[in-house]
């Protein structure tokens, strides 16, 4: 029986849009990973984040959105002290 936290990454990638997701710890170490995020990206996600919570003083808690060259988005958000990043199919 898959574990709660495989299954929730299992329905964040039925969505046809989305292609990998990657849950961070609040050290910054991958607690999993799946689809094009692999778990050597987490501490940059970590430390992106980090980065910008300092520069918004206001909400404490920003959405990083990364775009590449080939127009594919990551998206990264802390709850609860767990970061997610996820990767959005580009055009």
């Amino acid at each position: 029986m898959e574990s709660s936290l495989d299954q929730a990454l299992d329905n964040a990638l039925i969505a046809p849009e989305i292609d990998g997701v990657c849950v961070i710890d609040s050290n910054g170490f991958c607690i999993a990973s799946k689809g094009t995020l692999s778990s050597e990206g987490s501490a940059v996600y970590k430390q992106i984040l980090m980065a910008a919570t300092r520069m918004d003083r206001t909400s404490g808690h920003p959405t990083i959105t990364l775009t590449t060259e080939s127009g594919e988005k990551i998206f990264i958000q802390e709850q609860n002290g767990v970061v997610v990043a996820l990767n959005i199919k580009g055009n």
